[in-house]
């Protein structure tokens, strides 16, 4: 175990003093050495992932509860247009937006919108009922929902604005 640290940590402490915080925290085991990360760049992805930090992570979030203040079926491109408003993108990202769906897939559903395109929603109203009340999300319904009203209240001539307009 001490052999493979030495090695996968190229002589930089920071990586043995992940470990050592690893191994009394319980994240790691010396008999379970395949469980090290591979390099130090590797060991910050992993602490990261743990904590749940990342583009992608700071989508999911704000676009459940955009989907669940929605009143009909948001398309990929509205989401990410909405997004950019709600200052959460800076550019209107459809793949990220794409992966955040993907992330968030148990909780929504395809459903077509009133232009009939393919659009996302929550899966049940028991679901969007919990999302906007819960405690663990007050603050981002708060301000999703101070953006939403501002959004419709300044028409940016993007694919959001027809949704908007209903």
């Amino acid at each position: 175990f001490i052999e493979r640290v030495t090695k996968q940590s190229e002589g930089l402490p920071i990586y043995v003093n992940y470990v050592v915080g690893d191994l009394n925290a319980g994240k790691l085991s010396p008999e379970h050495a395949d469980a090290l990360p591979a390099s130090l760049h590797a060991y910050h992805d992993e602490l990261l992932r743990r904590v749940s930090i990342g583009d992608l992570q700071a989508v999911t979030t704000p676009l459940l509860v955009l989907l669940a203040l929605a009143h009909e079926p948001l398309t990929v491109e509205e989401a990410a247009a909405l997004l950019v408003r709600r200052a959460v993108l800076a550019t209107p990202d459809v793949s990220l937006v794409e992966r955040a769906v993907q992330q968030i897939g148990s909780m929504v559903r395809r459903a077509p919108d009133p232009d009939g395109e393919e659009g996302f929603t929550v899966f049940h109203h028991s679901l969007r009922t919990h999302v906007l009340a819960s405690p663990d999300v007050r603050e981002t319904v708060a301000t999703t929902r101070r953006a939403l009203a501002d959004a419709s209240l300044r028409p940016a001539g993007d694919v959001v604005d027809a949704y908007l307009y209903r």
